[in-house]
């Protein structure tokens, strides 16, 4: 590729505009990733960030000459795609930090990668670490490389050509001063021959064609001149080329009774009549032939075979050390330059001699001249940086102790220059039989590396600085937003009670100053008025109930539940409020498991449920109620905040117009409805989600438009034995029966009159008290009361602890707590405490009447 048609990363960024790249245009990526692509497009070190799990590539300019024509399709495509040749060795990289967060970090490690157009081995220096967002989540990686290819290879090939060099050292010098292979093979022959008294020697190169493998060479004849000749190996005859091609000696014994006629013809034209061939085969393809023939037929023996077979090889392996020097002499020649070319320092330590050779780069790279004497202690030791010097030492004792692999990263101070250097050496111990100990490696300079490294570092610091700060500004806009939202929020929840408890309000004042008005002029026809102010305040007194229940404040009073028997006592109920357009079914699970809730919301919120079904009914259709024990799994414990395990469904299902999902995603808010003006409160569902949440449980929606809803309550499964409590008869009237007293605890003085007054109406003997301490003296100084009926949020003391006192005095007291709210005085998580009586404000006269007896009845 044309390196003026290459574009830069500016432009591909610029391109990404009217791209399908997964990416996208810059606009629109994260913040983070485009300050980080920022900060890396003005660093001249070649950086490439993986952003996201699909590891989309983001580079430099810099980095993109090190991929070649991968440039510029690889950028903002998943890595997967453009380093597919190497992906099964990349992945495991990045998914290890990608997965545990920890760095990855080499040298020089090596990678198989296609970037011109075929595949090539390659080093690199790498270092991988994790991009995090501010809440420490993991969503792109970035890494900073280094090609050290070429230096890599400069150094293998060091190490190549100082073992060749050592191999050849031990070769004889007669057979390496041969250069020429024809003769190297004629010599071999002719030693041969005269071994074995042969008449004549022969040799000759094989070569491969397109016709199968031809003989030519040199053939010489009794009494005649060399005469070069050149056959197909085919033609000298099956059996012979069989032999030499499987690396086998060819012998003839005797032309004349050879099967081949071609054969016979080849040999009768040299005149020949006997003769053995032997095959030099490398890398299993026969490449050259010796023979050595006879003029009267001769009775070849086994060791005359195994002879020719041993000078054979010998030859060939002359051939080869001749060869090798050869290619030995260019390789190191190359390897020098190669070396001086990536500037790499070499040094040779001899620890038994106290021998130390350092090359001319070398010694520059410790401030020295090229010509300056060098020793371990005097320039080595003493070059080094005072801080590095120990760990130094301590590498180079370890090498030449245990063979511990020497690659160490250390600080110079130039001995003339007073320069301060950043090095990195690789090295190890040489021992080869009875030569000394030698402790030999190469050293590089890596200053501007370290440069770069810590101004990265640097950058990341105030790259991670300014992400705290901008996290922290972003926790504070939230807060506001979160903030801002509640107050929101509450302002609709007080609208939303202030609407209705005025429209309440209005009604009970207006019926109370009517009655006040009749009355004072003589006329007693007032039922009507006093029926409406006791309607409104019921429908305020209910209104309140569902605000605690969808606040989860309510007082339960949970008890074990058949959940079957419940379903099936209300289906009368349900048929006479939902009218007979409206066609009930229940589905009765077999083996329900049994539920511990408060009888009486469940019941309430069946009923809720039960409504609101027959107002998305106007046409009427069919409200099913359904049981059946369910199985939260991993799944949708997690979405719905419940706990895995074992849990008592309840259905809830109509043919209504169904909702949309704007509506079910608010269905649950308090004052929220659908219904026109004055056809509903939007209480209805928030009363059933606080009581069923409060119960432990959870109740989802599922409906479709035109054809639906159902609404799902779980509650958990109940273990145990624990009977099911069995409604109590109790004396219908309340009245109270001679010698029954009850003490009545009320800060409110109006609450206070109002319930001694029914309280004396309905047959007790009262005594009131306006506060605990009031309640303690009298019950000091007079007989116990029957029963104490006293407020739970009081000035001074609460309730529960003015019982706790007169408990003290009398154990068998019987008490009747009521409140408005309880404030965990005798209500703990939602649920009242065992063996605690409680009448929730506002009360009727029948309501205090029949829970006095119950109590008093007990």
């Amino acid at each position: 590729m044309n390196s003026a048609s290459v574009p830069s990363v500016a432009e591909v960024v610029a391109a990404l505009e009217a791209s399908d790249a997964p990416l996208g245009p810059a606009r629109h990526w994260p913040p983070l990733l485009a300050r980080m692509f920022d900060m890396m497009m003005g660093s001249p070190i070649q950086i490439v960030v993986f952003w996201g799990p699909d590891y989309l590539a983001l580079y430099n300019d810099p980095y993109a000459p090190t991929i070649g024509t991968k440039h510029p399709r690889a950028f903002g495509r998943p890595a997967s795609e453009s380093w597919s040749e190497l992906w099964d060795d990349l992945k495991p990289l990045l998914d290890k930090v990608w997965h545990t967060g920890e760095p990855v970090y080499a040298r020089d490690r090596p990678f198989v990668i296609e970037r011109h157009g075929y595949l090539e081995d390659v080093n690199f220096d790498i270092a991988y670490s994790p991009i995090r967002e501010g809440d420490g989540r993991i969503v792109g990686l970035i890494c900073i490389v280094n090609e050290t290819t070429d230096r890599v290879r400069a150094e293998q090939q060091l190490r190549e050509n100082e073992a060749r060099l050592g191999f050849l050292d031990s070769v004889g010098r007669e057979m390496a001063t041969i250069s020429d292979a024809n003769a190297i093979m004629a010599i071999a022959a002719r030693r041969l021959g005269e071994r074995l008294g042969a008449v004549s020697c022969s040799y000759a190169d094989v070569d491969p064609d397109a016709d199968g493998v031809t003989v030519r060479g040199e053939w010489t004849a009794p009494g005649a001149q060399s005469v070069v000749g050149r056959y197909r190996l085919s033609s000298i005859g099956p059996r012979i080329a069989r032999e030499l091609l499987a690396g086998r000696p060819a012998i003839v014994r005797d032309a004349a009774t050879e099967d081949n006629r071609e054969t016979a013809r080849v040999l009768k034209e040299f005149g020949i009549v006997a003769s053995a061939s032997m095959p030099l085969v490398k890398d299993g393809a026969l490449t050259a032939m010796m023979s050595v023939n006879h003029s009267a037929p001769h009775d070849w023996t086994p060791g005359e075979i195994i002879l020719f077979s041993e000078v054979s090889e010998r030859s060939w392996a002359h051939i080869e050390r001749v060869r090798a020097e050869e290619r030995a002499r260019e390789e190191a020649e190359r390897a020098r330059l190669a070396i001086t070319a990536a500037a790499i320092g070499t040094w040779d330590y001899q620890p038994d001699a106290d021998l130390l050779r350092w090359d001319a780069r070398c010694k520059e790279l410790f401030g020295l001249p090229a010509d300056a004497d060098v020793s371990y202690a005097g320039a080595f030791l003493a070059g080094l940086h005072p801080e590095d010097r120990e760990r130094a030492a301590a590498a180079v004792e370890r090498a030449l102790t245990e063979g511990a692999d020497y690659n160490i990263e250390f600080r110079t101070i130039g001995l003339t220059d007073g320069k301060e250097r950043w090095l990195a050496a690789t090295g190890s111990r040489l021992q080869i039989e009875d030569h000394p100990l030698r402790f030999m490696g190469t050293v590089i300079d890596i200053t501007h590396r370290k440069r770069v490294e810590a101004e990265l570092q640097a950058l990341n610091t105030t790259l991670e600085r300014r992400v705290m700060e901008e996290v922290e500004e972003r926790s504070k806009a939230e807060e506001r937003l979160r903030q801002a939202q509640k107050m929101e929020a509450v302002g609709q929840l007080t609208g939303g009670i202030a609407h209705d408890f005025n429209n309440m309000l209005a009604v009970i004042i207006s019926g109370l100053g009517l009655m006040q008005r009749k009355l004072a002029k003589g006329d007693t026809d007032v039922g009507r008025f006093v029926d409406a102010a006791l309607d409104g305040a019921q429908r305020a007194a209910t209104l309140t109930q569902r605000l605690l229940a969808f606040s989860r404040q309510q007082p339960l009073s949970p008890k074990p539940v058949e959940v079957n028997r419940l379903v099936t006592g209300m289906s009368d109920l349900l048929i006479r409020t939902l009218g007979e357009t409206i066609r009930v079914e229940t589905v009765i699970g077999a083996g329900l498991w049994r539920t511990k809730v408060d009888p009486a919301q469940l019941e309430s919120a069946i009923l809720n449920l039960a409504v609101n079904a027959r107002d998305a009914m106007p046409e009427g259709g069919t409200l099913t109620v359904e049981t059946t024990n369910a199985y939260v799994d991993d799944i949708y414990a997690r979405d719905s905040g419940l706990t895995v395990g074992q849990y008592v469904l309840i259905a809830v299902t109509d043919t209504g117009m169904g909702m949309d999902e704007t509506t079910i995603a608010r269905a649950f808010d308090p004052f929220f409805t659908t219904k026109p003006v004055g056809k509903g409160t939007g209480l209805g569902l928030s009363q059933v989600y606080g009581f069923v949440r409060q119960s432990g449980g959870h109740v989802r929606i599922y409906s479709e438009l035109g054809v639906g809803t159902s609404i799902k309550i779980y509650l958990p499964r109940m273990r145990g034995s624990e009977p099911e409590e069995r409604e109590r008869e109790s004396d219908a009237a309340g009245r109270g029966v001679p010698g029954e007293t009850v003490l009545v605890v009320e800060d409110d003085a109006r609450v206070r009159n109002l319930s001694c007054e029914v309280l004396r109406d309905i047959g007790y003997t009262v005594i009131e008290a306006p506060g605990p301490l009031e309640a303690l003296e009298i019950i000091r100084n007079g007989p116990c009361p029957t029963l104490l009926f006293t407020d739970v949020v009081m000035p001074g003391m609460s309730g529960r602890q003015l019982v706790d006192e007169v408990r003290r005095l009398y154990p068998r007291v019987k008490v009747l707590y009521t409140t408005g709210y309880t404030r965990n005085a005798i209500v703990h998580n939602g649920v009242l405490d065992a063996g605690t009586h409680l009448l929730p404000k506002p009360f009727n006269i029948e309501a205090l009447a029949t829970k006095v007896r119950e109590i008093l009845d007990e």
